[in-house]
């Protein structure tokens, strides 16, 4: 499955270079990044010697939450201590 990647890279100036790009995998996000930043870096190959950095932007899942089931959940008892303990703490935000 592909994912939007934004790859980063810092020059030796300082200045950072980014582009968005579809990829499969992390290494894969990497290499065509370093390919289509690499014009734009007069330091040609060495200039990415260190690092870059790849930040995966994953879509985000959407959840439809039934308020009077989520209130009876909320009443009922929890099924472990931690789960009750945390529902005690859940209540006290909707009174």
């Amino acid at each position: 499955m592909t994912r939007k990647c934004v790859v980063k890279h810092w020059d030796r100036s300082g200045i950072e270079h980014s582009i968005t790009i579809q990829a499969e995998s992390l290494y894969e996000a990497a290499v065509v990044g370093i390919a289509r930043l690499r014009p734009a870096n007069l330091g040609g190959a060495n200039a990415f010697a260190h690092t870059v950095r790849v930040e995966i932007h994953e879509e985000p899942t959407v959840h439809c939450v039934d308020v009077k089931k989520l209130e009876s959940w909320l009443r009922s008892p929890g099924k472990t201590p931690a789960e009750q303990a945390r529902k005690n703490e859940l209540r006290k935000l909707l009174p």
